[in-house]
């Protein structure tokens, strides 16, 4: 539950800077909010890609123990 809803959240925050960039694009939104969502989203991505290779780390070292 704790992954999936950390997923969820990640997914939300990159969607959120997204958004915050069109709008901006469009003339719509403030440009430190916008920084700001950009920020939290790459913030946010970085962190996925982290535990992703540690995940991929576990993975290989638990296949490379002998039986």
């Amino acid at each position: 539950d704790f992954l999936s809803n950390a997923v969820k959240d990640s997914i939300s925050t990159i969607n959120q800077g997204e958004t915050m960039a069109a709008k901006q694009v469009a003339g719509q939104a403030n440009i430190v909010d916008v920084v700001n969502s950009v920020n939290a989203a790459e913030i946010t991505l970085d962190t996925v890609v982290a535990v992703r290779d540690k995940v991929v780390a576990a993975y290989q070292s638990i296949m490379n123990m002998p039986i």
